[in-house]
């Protein structure tokens, strides 16, 4: 601990004050004229080193940052839209797919929506538990399974798509229109264009 206690010394002489280049060099054991040279680049009183602020980047026009404040209004619009039906935006895109392509198999929605097969199957679970989809064991490979809706699904599709519109209608209004909802989609299709499944899509539930 600092010892801050007063000792009995003589008063120093008194001298003229240091420059800062003068400082400078004493601390870092420097020359004045290095000191002069490149006083940005010195360690300060505490050690820290200075940055060029020049190569920082503007965090309002980050791309990952547009794209995850983007996504996070989405999802909060998706969430107030679909509370009343539980409804999470994988649960959305599964049953839209299997409401769509009725019969198909497992895999191929899964991969169709860039989802793990662990996380597919537990997506699956929790819908069949739900009375919304069911899985069918293929005719000719019985280790197959073909997705469908079940009537209480049937229902549940058509009250789920009139909310759907609702909210995309919400997004296509702040975007401008239609057109810029197309060029943006062209463009997040270039974004993810051969992209590899969702490792840890925090909207997918957990394979246990």
């Amino acid at each position: 601990m600092t010892n801050y206690t007063r000792e009995a010394v003589h008063p120093p002489r008194l001298q003229e004050p240091a420059t800062n280049s003068q400082i400078m060099g004493q601390e870092d054991g420097r020359t004045e004229q290095d000191a002069d040279r490149a006083p940005c680049c010195s360690a300060g009183a505490h050690g820290d080193l200075c940055v060029d602020r020049t190569l920082l980047p503007c965090m309002t026009s980050i791309l990952d940052h547009k794209l995850r404040r983007a996504q996070l209004l989405v999802f909060q619009d998706f969430a107030a839209t679909f509370s009343k039906l539980r409804l999470r935006p994988a649960e959305f895109s599964v049953l839209a797919m299997i409401a769509k392509h009725p019969g198909q198999k497992q895999t191929t929605i899964a991969e169709g929506l860039g989802i793990k097969r662990a996380n597919f199957v537990a997506l699956m679970d929790s819908l069949e538990r739900r009375g919304l989809a069911e899985r069918r064991k293929g005719e000719h490979d019985r280790r197959s399974h073909s997705l469908h809706l079940t009537e209480e699904g049937t229902r549940f599709v058509e009250g789920m798509t009139q909310l759907w519109s609702e909210h995309e209608d919400r997004l296509v209004a702040r975007l401008g229109g239609v057109e810029n909802r197309e060029r943006l989609i062209t463009l997040l299709d270039k974004l993810l264009c051969g992209a590899p499944p969702l490792a840890d899509d925090p909207d997918q539930p957990e394979a246990h």
